[in-house]
């Protein structure tokens, strides 16, 4: 799914890009560099520090349970010229389960709404070391064929 970026002309616009996979929905970031200059940063690979808030269609917080996470992180520059974008492919994975416990399961890489199925709305933070912290929203609606 390649959702609409948030974006404004004085920063790195960020899109979240969700596929449908074994474990639930896979996710990337998509930054864009809006701005009329290079801009420069660094950021830990793999990208696992990022902030997922989920709200159901009126608006309601879901709550999203997520396993203790305990991986190295290794620096990798990021370099934008004006205009240029880049992905950031997450190990994370996320899907719906009403019953995992509030801690998350056996997989840290997997994140659940502990909701029953419904279309929500995917609000995600990524600060990256020296350019501006960026926000991404994705609409994901549970057996839409897009996602």
């Amino acid at each position: 799914m390649w959702p609409q970026a948030v974006r404004t002309d004085d920063m790195v616009s960020n899109a979240l890009k969700l596929a449908a996979d074994d474990r639930g929905w896979s996710i990337t970031f998509v930054l864009q560099n809006t701005t009329t200059r290079e801009l420069r940063g660094t950021v830990l690979e793999p990208v696992a520090a990022f902030n997922l808030e989920v709200r159901s269609e009126s608006g309601e917080l879901l709550p999203l349970a997520q396993p203790a996470l305990d991986i190295p992180g290794q620096p990798r520059a990021l370099v934008l010229a004006p205009g240029a974008s880049v992905q950031l492919v997450t190990p994370i994975h996320l899907r719906f389960d009403p019953k995992v416990p509030p801690s998350g399961g056996d997989d840290p890489m997997v994140w659940s709404i502990r909701s029953a199925p419904v279309p929500v709305t995917l609000r995600a933070t990524l600060a990256i070391s020296g350019m501006p912290v960026t926000i991404a929203e994705a609409r994901l609606v549970p057996g839409d064929p897009k996602h």
